[in-house]
């Protein structure tokens, strides 16, 4: 019985905190320029959370795993988080409500890692797919049934409500926690560990895959303004969220397959061509039902990507040293890709608009393009990597 209460409970825990973060990405946007933050404000209180990412997730996560407790640490992080963020509906300044934000971050950053920990431990990493979809699935339906709820609600007062909303989600997640069972005492891991490859192929890996992320956390957090300037529905992001969630489904659920088809890494120059052509059809869309319909193309943005990042970053490790080659991947590709992003954004919607920060992510994913076609062969195994401990 203990590992089917778990199990929803880790299922749970994946839907209710990406659920949280969709909101958070896709509605606050409206909240804080409605209380007077401009387009760089925004950028910069977004910019800074994944910075204190890059720094709380490995920190955090190696804390719980060497002290042998990663539940509890789960268990109270999600708990002072969602606190924090309950006080930010009482700040009305760009210094309040980042100082709030912020507080919030390192204990909200090292739920996923743990939660990711935990499933593969308990289940098997062959599991841990059907698990994490569960997270997929909570940022789509979450997004989209808010944005039908909000659909003839003012601008501000949608992102008012998805503070609120985001608020409940998080509540939500924290209970799903306290259901989990602690881990059993485990020995004290050895001291001498095999050694991790390093290299230039890894570094450039990290940083041509951070400026494709760096594009798509362009999408996720300023749809929302894209969709105000053009004066449509408060809903339409909430259902360009669920389609673009659909295909990434989709795509989890066939990787597999397709990338036994084509190796890996062969995927990345298309995945990031076509997302480029996504920014663009973004700006071009005619029309509301347009811009749901291109954000299908997420199958590829997202989907495949994040199957072949995770196919491929095995190669430069021991499967012994996984999870640390996870936290450099989760800092410096998802943090500071989404530190880049975020920050670009923000300045150019104050520059350009909403068209302007579009068109950076475009630039960004045609950057992307060229780096996946120059380095490709250098990611493959045959290239020597020099070892540090």
């Amino acid at each position: 019985m203990r590992f089917e209460r778990d199990a929803v409970a880790l299922r749970g825990l994946y839907f209710g905190y990406l659920g949280a973060n969709g909101l958070m990405a896709t509605y606050w946007a409206w909240y804080l320029s409605s209380v007077g933050l401009t387009g760089t404000q925004i950028g910069l209180l977004f910019g800074v959370r994944s910075i204190i990412t890059v720094v709380a997730q490995p920190v955090l996560a190696t804390v719980a795993d060497r002290l042998g407790m990663p539940i509890r640490l789960l268990k109270v992080g999600l708990l002072s988080g969602t606190l924090c963020i309950a006080g930010l509906s009482f700040m009305d300044s760009f210094r309040t409500i980042a100082g709030m934000f912020w507080l919030a971050s390192p204990a909200l950053a090292v739920v996923i890692p743990l939660v990711d920990a935990t499933v593969v431990v308990r289940y098997g990493s062959e599991r841990y797919g059907g698990f994490r979809l569960w997270g997929s699935l909570g940022y789509g339906i979450v997004v989209a049934i808010f944005g039908w709820a909000v659909t003839h609600v003012p601008y501000a007062e949608a992102g008012a409500l998805a503070v609120q909303a985001t608020v409940a989600a998080f509540a939500l997640t924290t209970l799903c926690a306290v259901m989990l069972r602690r881990d059993a005492a485990r020995p004290t891991l050895s001291v001498a560990r095999p050694a991790i490859r390093v290299s230039m192929p890894l570094v450039t890996f990290f940083a041509v895959n951070a400026v494709h992320w760096s594009a798509v956390m362009i999408y996720n957090i300023y749809l929302g303004k894209l969709v105000e300037a053009r004066g449509w529905a408060t809903s339409v992001p909430g259902y360009a969220v669920a389609a673009a969630i659909l295909a990434e489904v989709l795509a989890l659920a066939i990787a597999a397959r397709l990338l036994a088809r084509f190796e890996a890494t062969r995927w990345f120059a298309a995945i990031a061509l076509v997302s480029a052509l996504r920014w663009g059809l973004c700006v071009w869309a005619p029309s509301a039902s347009v811009l749901i319909a291109v954000q299908l193309l997420h199958l590829l943005s997202f989907g495949v990507w994040i199957a072949a990042t995770m196919e491929t970053l095995g190669r430069f490790g021991p499967p012994d040293r996984r999870p640390t080659l996870q936290g450099w991947f989760s800092g410096a590709v998802l943090a500071a890709g989404g530190f880049v992003g975020s920050a670009l954004g923000g300045a150019m919607l104050d520059l350009s608009g909403a068209d302007g920060v579009f068109y950076a992510a475009m630039a960004l994913d045609l950057i992307a393009t060229l780096g996946f076609v120059a380095f490709r062969r250098t990611w493959l195994p045959s290239e020597p990597m020099s070892p540090i401990r």
